[in-house]
């Protein structure tokens, strides 16, 4: 029985783990990720920056603002950073789906630029909002539907489809918005 157990994987030490510690979850998480070989139980500063460094940055940046600027500590503010960012959230999320499948797809900003551009065109022309932003979510399903027909009935790559939808999508929006901005 052994006392250590060193973790290797494509030929690089991933880790160093006592007998206590080995199960099959710990050995795979060391195992599929970048682990350097510590003396004993010691982490290293990189260890600590590698595994929390984003949310680190994440506070000293809220930390910062927030000392410069106490507007930045007010609810109304914390309501519209998350009114900004929840447009990037839902994107971020579809994303992940469509990562988590091996593939990739280019053409989300077009689509986003696209159904947003017919939607302000749809309001602008005197149609309801709410009826606006339906269908404005209705055509951006369309078009990425679109681009995964092309990939699973077109049997093109991912990359190819997308990048061709995005071409297409992106030339639509300056066609329809006339080269102007929103």
């Amino acid at each position: 029985m052994s006392d250590r157990i060193m973790v290797v994987r494509e030929g690089e030490v991933r880790g160093l783990i006592s007998h206590e510690e080995a199960n099959q979850e710990n050995i795979m998480y060391i195992s599929n990720r970048r682990y350097r070989v510590m003396e004993g139980n010691k982490k290293s500063i990189s260890y600590y920056l590698q595994e929390y460094g984003a949310l680190i940055a994440l506070v000293v940046l809220i930390v910062g603002i927030s000392i410069i600027s106490p507007e930045f500590r007010t609810g109304s503010n914390f309501l519209s950073l998350l009114r900004q960012s929840s447009i990037n959230g839902f994107i971020a999320f579809g994303m992940t789906c469509v990562i988590l499948t091996d593939a990739i797809d280019l053409s989300v900003g077009s689509v986003l630029a696209l159904s947003t551009a017919l939607c302000a065109g749809m309001i602008s022309s005197g149609m309801p909002v709410v009826l606006s932003m339906i269908l404005a979510l209705v055509i951006g399903t369309a078009l990425g539907v679109l681009s995964g027909v092309l990939v699973t009935k077109g049997r093109l790559q991912a990359f190819i489809a997308t990048l061709i939808t995005m071409t297409i999508y992106r030339g639509l929006t300056l066609i329809f918005m006339d080269r102007k901005t929103i």
